[in-house]
């Protein structure tokens, strides 16, 4: 499938299970920011659906060489900064590791 096809897709799927939280972002054009409101499925994307991916399979445990493998990561250390991963969910993940 054409990426732009699978973007308008997604969005039309985020937008029919009511992903509609308000996002604000913050542009910076020469030296002036400005900022814009978006619903929040309007910015789901393919790069979006592997990150989540990427994400939600490392903290379910899945070995990073194989993520790596499917995602097409090249270094770990370009894989580790791809996450998304919030403070609460990396203490879990050490609980995890450490049997706690």
């Amino acid at each position: 499938m054409n990426s732009l096809i699978f973007n308008k897709r997604i969005k039309q799927l985020g937008k029919q299970a009511e992903i509609n939280s308000m996002v604000e972002l913050e542009y910076k054009k020469g030296v002036n920011k400005e900022v814009k409101m978006y619903k929040k499925y309007e910015l789901i994307s393919s790069h979006t659906c592997r990150r989540s991916f990427c994400t939600n399979t490392y903290l379910e445990g899945i070995d990073v060489q194989l993520i790596m493998k499917i995602s097409g990561h090249k270094t770990e250390k370009a894989f580790m900064r791809y996450l998304k991963i919030s403070s609460l969910e990396a203490a879990y993940k050490l609980q995890d590791a450490w049997g706690i």
